[in-house]
């Protein structure tokens, strides 16, 4: 028996790794809204696909885009790996995942976030750290893009537990595969949503 057709909406769907859940959405008979900041980020046109113009900073637009949803992935994000980092980082970073969480809870929806393992598989010393481990907040506190990772889970698990967001937190390490044409590991990437 095939599953009933669902509305997503996928912030950073325009990004490496959002097009291929795009892609996945789409091929399983889904809506996907994505979240475009950038009127030049669209996708090619495909029955299914709504393109959202608008920021995943501005609270109203999101709950106007999350309207009727099934669930959200929230892949956006800034992934500079500097000390010198810019409070940009910190602004899509948390402040998008406020949203976008703030927005799930409004409409009822799932949410899988996309984080970095860089928040706890992290140490000075070589061991093997899961989730039970914690954050490594000796080591990434001076990493804003890790540290910003961890705020902006905190804010999500915030949220979630005081109203009641059914949430998933993935936290890989470096995406790659067929199409990958981001900078190599290290470099500044746009935040694409």
């Amino acid at each position: 028996m095939d599953s009933p057709t669902r509305i997503f909406c996928v912030t950073g769907g325009t990004g490496f790794l959002g097009v291929a859940v795009v892609r996945i959405l789409l091929s399983r008979g889904h809506t996907v809204r994505v979240i475009v900041r950038n009127a030049d980020k669209v996708l090619a046109a495909n029955p299914g696909l709504e393109m959202h113009l608008g920021d995943i900073l501005d609270e109203k637009f999101m709950e106007r885009a999350c309207e009727g949803a099934h669930g959200i992935f929230h892949l956006a994000g800034i992934v500079e790996h500097s000390r010198a980092a810019s409070a940009n980082v910190y602004r899509i970073n948390v402040d998008g995942t406020r949203s976008v969480m703030l927005a799930a809870a409004k409409h009822g929806l799932k949410v899988v976030l996309t984080s970095t393992s860089g928040t706890v598989a992290v140490s000075k010393t070589p061991v093997v750290r899961g989730d039970a481990a914690g954050y490594a907040l000796g080591v990434i506190d001076s990493w804003p893009y890790y540290d910003s990772k961890r705020e902006g889970e905190e804010v999500a698990l915030k949220i979630a537990a005081e109203r009641g967001v059914k949430l998933v937190i993935l936290r890989p390490t470096s995406i790659m595969g067929p199409g990958e044409v981001s900078l190599p590991a290290g470099k500044s990437l746009e935040y694409c949503s």
